[in-house]
Order: C-alpha cells, then structure tokens, then sequence
C-alpha cells in the first residue's frame, strides 16, 4: 500500500498554524475519511504529517491526536467499529 502525500493535499486547507483547533478539523476530517474507507494504515500518514509540522511543539502533537481519536470513535457507528480499531489502535501508538 502506497503512502499518501497530506501535505499536498491538505495544505491549500490548512492556512496558518496546524496546532489551532480551526486548522486541525481538516485533520480530523482526514481522518474520519481513512478510517470511513477502511484504510486505517494511512492513519499513520497523517500522523507523520501532524508530527512534521508541529515536531517543536509537543503539546500540540498530543491535543491534535487526541482530537483525531475523538473524531475516530464518535464516526464509529457510521463507519463500523471493525472499521474504527484498527485506525484508534495505529492513532494511540503515537500518543
């Protein structure tokens, strides 16, 4: 499976800095997307992303995935909780 490039693809969305709550909703949208279409592997895509461009604030690495883990679990009964695992399971390796 292919990696894929948030950082063109997401950067027109985000404008200014991805540690704000208004910027890191497109990241929890991309996460619900991923964890919707059953590709919880590309969870750890945008984790790296995240982590590059916040990797000098801690703080705001761990608010930011912690709000791709709430995104992920309230999508749950959308998605299918087979589908929520293993994307809850690859988000928590990072926090």
């Amino acid at each position: 499976m292919s990696s894929v490039d948030f950082k063109s693809t997401l950067s027109p969305l985000v404008s200014g800095d991805l540690g704000q709550p208004e910027n890191s909703i497109w990241i929890v949208y991309a996460a619900a997307i991923i964890e919707t279409i059953g590709s919880a592997k590309h969870i750890t895509d945008l984790w790296n992303y995240v982590a590059a461009e916040l990797k000098d604030v801690p703080d705001k690495q761990i608010q930011v995935a912690r709000r791709i883990r709430e995104g992920l679990l309230k999508c749950s009964p959308l998605a299918g909780f087979p589908k929520v695992l293993p994307a809850t399971v690859s988000n928590n390796k990072h926090i």
